[in-house]
């Protein structure tokens, strides 16, 4: 391991860098490594530390050595959330510029902010950093954002918007940037009052409908409309079309404690529970246009595991582009098949017997060329299986 040092760069040891992970190309076969650097010695100084400094080591099929870029983020404070490697050798990177600032008029601590987001483009022959700066047309609030490079060099990026209380999430965005970095498109769409309420129960449709016309006449004011909570985006696909399909889960978590007095003494029990329930598949077109979306119903719920049984995993068939999410509704693991079209089909694809009580594990599931690898397991044994479709 080792980096190029600018001139006047202090020198580095090995135990400075910092591993970023590892990354695979769209479509050839390179992959890369890359580190940040330096790594400073741990400080009594509460002052946060950020590694601008950049070293992507890119490799062949072979793991030959193919390319050493060294490049600088060009942010005080920052945050690197996804890094795309392209198949000439560049590199894409989610970064998001924070600013610190006081939370509250009332409160002297400072708290870390995002300020704005951005793309950051490496040239793969110069390492020259290119900002493409990431804004909706109406201003709306985002969320985390995902990011793909397509096959066409077009690189998309999504996200959900906000409302103003930074707890709702009030709709979905696509913008298209082309092979030049220029935006070509940005479309927002705001979900509609009846797909949020599609996932409500009647009794609650009903209780808000109530509550809704009793807070008019009372005070001429209406209720605040209806909203999605503690969704999260987490997947996006490309379809041959060059259309993608982004999916959102919702998911959440609390904890807890209870303490007992008894004339021994008292005893405190800490619970957590932990929630993955509906995920919103939402389809937009090449150009970025919206064309529709769905939502897959489903209700998890498991305490102090970290939710190990719980979530999904997508596969898609690209001779058809159909898209199944995979996940499990109590014993038993279920397939959702959703068509081009955004047609939904539920069919049950395992059964686990109550002997062992298994069950499948979705986030260490994952696509092989003819199948899906699956792993399920129980509190003593585990299984893996490839199932053919």
């Amino acid at each position: 391991m080792y980096a190029k040092i600018k001139k006047g760069q202090e020198r580095t040891t090995l135990e400075s860098f910092e591993f970023k992970g590892l990354s695979r190309t769209v479509s050839d076969n390179k992959w890369l490594s890359m580190f940040s650097y330096p790594n400073p010695k741990k400080s009594r100084s509460s002052k946060r530390y950020y590694n601008k400094y950049y070293q992507a080591k890119i490799f062949d099929g072979n793991f030959e050595l193919a390319n050493d870029l060294a490049f600088e983020i060009p942010f005080e404070k920052f945050e690197v959330k996804k890094t795309i490697l392209g198949n000439d050798g560049s590199l894409f990177l989610l970064v998001d510029k924070l600013i610190l600032r006081k939370k509250s008029k009332l409160s002297r601590k400072a708290a870390i902010f995002v300020e704005d987001r951005f793309i950051l483009f490496v040239n793969s022959e110069t390492g020259n950093v290119e900002t493409l700066k990431i804004e909706l047309d109406n201003n709306d609030l985002t969320k985390e954002l995902i990011f793909k490079l397509l096959k066409n060099g077009n690189i998309v990026v999504t996200g959900l918007t906000m409302d103003e209380s930074q707890k709702g999430v009030t709709g979905s965005f696509s913008i298209i940037f082309d092979k030049a970095h220029k935006e070509v498109s940005n479309e927002t769409n705001y979900f509609k009052d009846n797909f949020v309420k599609s996932t409500w129960s009647q009794k609650k449709q009903s209780k808000e409908a109530k509550s809704k016309k009793s807070k008019s006449k009372k005070d001429g004011k209406t209720k605040a409309e209806p909203k999605f909570y503690n969704y999260y985006i987490d997947n996006i696909v490309e379809l041959s079309d060059g259309s993608i399909v982004v999916f959102a889960e919702q998911y959440y978590s609390y904890t807890k404690t209870v303490t007992r007095t008894t004339s021994k003494g008292s005893t405190t029990t800490t619970t957590t529970y932990y929630y993955y329930n509906d995920v919103i598949a939402i389809n937009y077109d090449a150009d970025g246009l919206l064309k529709w979306e769905k939502i897959i119903t489903k209700s998890q719920r498991s305490v102090n595991d970290d939710g190990y049984y719980l979530s999904y995993f997508v596969l898609e068939d690209e001779d058809s582009d159909e898209l199944n999410i995979v996940y499990n509704e109590g014993k038993v693991a279920v397939k959702v098949q959703i068509s081009p079209d955004g047609d939904l089909f539920k069919e049950n694809i395992i059964e686990f017997s109550d002997e062992r009580k298994m069950r499948l594990v979705p986030k260490l599931c994952s696509k092989l060329d003819d199948g899906i690898f699956l792993y399920a397991k129980s509190k003593r044994h585990s299984k893996i299986g490839i199932l053919s479709f």
